[in-house]
């Protein structure tokens, strides 16, 4: 016998258990968050976070109120009942897994909202077809709403497609109903939206699906931008666009300009705009409050010429959120 083939079966045999054994992991992996939830974990206030697991300070994601997230398994730690949930990290449409305190969110039984697989269906092509079923990460949220009481938002995406989806999604007499829906391009390998969370800005019980939509107008010129949508109409309703940041170093201007109100100078060429929302509640209503500073840059100066602090407040006027004077 030849000795050398005779060391190569066992070797060969070697390298097949572990690639067995590495694409079971890789399976096992991938499909850890794909079996049906036991129950769904409502996100009804604000500083939420997703833990690597229970008990543990490192923070796996920040959950933004109105987030709908499957839950998998819970375990008690330190006399506190802990949940497995997915969500989704919308910068890259993917997946991720934490446990999140039972007492922080609102459980809802496993049959109150459709799995993926109908999702997937009731929201058509392109996310139906083979490749982008099996990859499409979908984000959910619950948006009040008074007529059709509360409404499922999601948010699907994975970087295998030309554009996301935000699709509106209706209970009726017990099947899935597809409602409004806006495709946002997926441009650059970048998600359209980093961040949504579901408010009542207006009062009255019909809330607002709040996002973080990043632009650019070129290499130079970029930004995130606040967008407050309002469902009216069985439509999207854009009733704000607020610039959070800005930076704008495509050109400079000749001379140092200050606008007035100061928020007219927030992306004009030469200015870099770093900024923060908050929500304010008065009375019945929220008011949007941004503080930040605006700074104005000449072309080969490292400091900038001038810096605005500036502090400013969006009202509802009834159709939309206003800039007060």
């Amino acid at each position: 016998m030849n000795n050398t083939s005779y060391m190569k079966q066992p070797a060969l045999l070697l390298i097949l258990i572990i690639m067995s054994s590495t694409s079971e992991e890789l399976a096992s992996a991938k499909d850890a968050l794909k079996p049906d939830p036991t129950l769904w974990c409502l996100v009804t206030k604000d500083g939420v976070e997703a833990r690597s697991k229970p008990n543990d300070k490192k923070t796996v994601s920040k959950l933004r109120r109105g987030a709908l997230l499957p839950g998998y398994a819970t375990k008690n730690s330190d006399k506190q009942e802990w949940v497995q949930i997915a969500t989704v990290d919308l910068d890259r449409m993917t997946p991720v897994s934490g446990w999140v305190k039972s007492s922080e969110v609102e459980i809802k039984a496993a049959n109150e909202f459709p799995v993926d697989d109908k999702v997937l269906v009731a929201s058509g092509r392109p996310f139906v077809e083979d490749f982008a079923a099996e990859n499409t990460a979908i984000a959910r949220f619950l948006v009040g709403s008074r007529e059709a009481g509360p409404v499922m938002v999601c948010y699907l995406g994975t970087e295998v497609l030309s554009h996301t989806r935000m699709q509106v999604f209706y209970q009726s007499k017990g099947r899935l109903k597809a409602g409004p829906s806006i495709d946002l391009p997926f441009a650059e390998m970048k998600s359209p939206i980093t961040r949504i969370e579901a408010r009542d800005l207006v009062g009255g019980g019909d809330e607002c699906l709040i996002t973080h939509e990043p632009y650019s107008a070129g290499p130079q010129n970029s930004g995130i931008r606040l967008v407050v949508r309002r469902l009216e109409a069985n439509n999207f309703k854009v009733v704000a666009k607020i610039p959070i940041s800005a930076h704008n170093f495509a050109s400079f201007p000749p001379r140092l300009e200050i606008l007035e109100p100061d928020e007219a100078n927030i992306g004009r060429p030469g200015t870099d705009t770093k900024g923060e929302i908050e929500f304010v509640a008065r009375d019945s209503r929220t008011i949007i409050v941004w503080k930040g500073e605006i700074n104005f840059h000449a072309l080969g100066r490292e400091r900038p010429l001038e810096t605005l602090t500036v502090e400013k407040l969006w009202s509802w006027d009834g159709q939309q959120f206003s800039p007060r004077p």
